[in-house]
């Protein structure tokens, strides 16, 4: 199928007549007309951005924005964020959520865990953040052993790429019926339409068909960011 993605999506008339070129004015304006971060929110994003040069890692304010909109809608008191770094995703859940609500952290590397804590612990939520250090995969199938099926609103999946299409799996299953996925970087700079373009690229693609066609989700992939996946589940 990857061989066919650059020749099979072409441009439709439906679905680009009313697309409006994104430039940087266009984002900027959008920026300035969404809502703003919480000060603690954007002050863990510039001390990531000072202190680390991967800190192209971090996700973004719009869809840290976005993923609170959703948190706050579902009226979210379990969310799911798998793969931490600076604790953004984590740290934007837990500000929005109620104060008996629960984020369960995945991150296999504690490395940047202080900076993450710090924030935390500043924003007065580090107490319902619960970290689980380790294999993302293996700390999903802990969760569902512990009886965890059906019982997360909202999950948040930013992690190794390749390993996509097993948290996207183990999340649906851990998610309550009507509840939320959502998946950063699906369009991967672009990369998903250029066949062969790399193993990331190529993963992603693998996914995104696998997610397109998962019977107990409905899901939209929006050209938003680097790409990001929404799924609602559909069955118990």
């Amino acid at each position: 199928m990857l061989s066919k993605v650059s020749t099979l999506f072409k441009p439709a008339r439906h679905l680009s007549s009313k697309t409006v070129p994104v430039t940087p004015e266009v984002l900027a304006y959008c920026d300035l007309m969404s809502s703003q971060l919480p000060p603690v929110l954007r002050q863990l994003q510039a001390e990531t951005e000072a202190r680390l040069s991967n800190s192209r890692m971090m996700t973004p304010a719009v869809i840290l924005n976005l993923n609170m909109i959703l948190c706050r809608a579902l009226g979210a008191r379990t969310v799911l964020d798998i793969g931490v770094f600076t604790g953004s995703s984590a740290l934007a859940a837990a500000l929005v959520t109620d104060t008996s609500a629960k984020v369960i952290a995945a991150e296999k590397s504690g490395k940047y865990l202080d900076i993450a804590r710090k924030y935390w612990t500043r924003a007065g939520v580090l107490e319902k953040i619960e970290v689980r250090q380790g294999d993302a995969n293996a700390t999903l199938d802990n969760l569902l052993e512990e009886g965890g099926a059906g019982t997360v609103d909202f999950t948040y999946i930013d992690a190794d790429k390749a390993s996509y299409r097993d948290y996207f799996s183990k999340s649906v299953k851990l998610t309550r019926k009507g509840g939320m996925i959502a998946v950063d970087n699906t369009l991967f700079r672009g990369e998903v339409i250029q066949p062969g373009a790399n193993k990331t690229a190529t993963a992603i693609n693998a996914f995104n068909e696998f997610a397109r066609n998962h019977e107990d989700v409905s899901l939209c992939l929006l050209p938003l960011a680097d790409g990001y996946t929404i799924a609602v589940k559909t069955c118990q």
